[in-house]
């Protein structure tokens, strides 16, 4: 072989192996990589990109609320006359709950508060409320008495109006209550008169 063939020899053989060299850095240091990169692949869904929004993906668990903080309001005037002191009327927007709490001249208390998420609930809380024993007539003709009293905003009447409904019915009724208090009529919506610690409870709960 002439001096030319032989230059032209090694420079074939420089271009091949360094060639060689190329194709070898290129492949994964840990077998195990190129298997993982073809499982990771085909196992990701044709039809999503590599990374799915996280906002697409629905939380588990999670209920949709269907009470509006928007909704929710006083049901106690305190400007009412007979108001002595304010103790809290407040949106607990993140509880979707709204508390009012008022003291009276005659030295009463009245609590009210509502809200819910897949149900809707409201209360009034009045003390003190002295009791002895079981006495259907008298609970009931006090609770009447408590919540047709001119403290309430015309919404705040309207909630007290099924409680009232619920009361007059409940009087005609044979049903007996326990030392507690008892349920109320009050349609698809459950309603209750409790007592304890010196302090009558009318509550409406209603599933959405």
């Amino acid at each position: 072989m002439n001096k030319k063939g032989q230059i032209y020899l090694a420079v074939t053989l420089a271009i091949l192996i360094g060639l060689g060299f190329y194709f070898l850095s290129r492949l994964p240091k840990d077998p195990t990589e190129a298997q993982a990169n073809i499982t990771e692949t085909s196992n990701r869904p044709a039809d999503l990109p590599e990374t799915a929004p996280a906002s697409s993906v629905p939380e588990e668990g999670v209920e949709e609320c269907s009470v509006s903080s928007q909704s929710l309001g006083p049901a106690l005037n305190i400007n009412s006359a007979d108001v002595n002191h304010v103790v809290k009327s407040e949106l607990l927007q993140d509880e979707k709950k709204f508390y009012q709490k008022i003291l009276l001249k005659d030295g009463m208390q009245y609590e009210y508060n509502e809200g819910g998420c897949v149900h809707f609930a409201y209360a009034i809380i009045i003390s003190p409320f002295s009791y002895k024993g079981i006495d259907k007539a008298l609970w009931i003709s006090e609770a009447l008495k408590l919540i047709r009293r001119n403290v309430f905003t015309e919404e705040g009447r309207d909630k007290m109006k099924t409680f009232i409904a619920g009361l007059e019915e409940a009087e005609k009724s044979p049903t007996a209550p326990d030392e507690n208090g008892m349920n109320l009529p009050c349609g698809d919506a459950h309603c209750e008169l409790r007592l304890a610690d010196k302090k009558l409870t009318l509550s409406y709960d209603m599933a959405l």
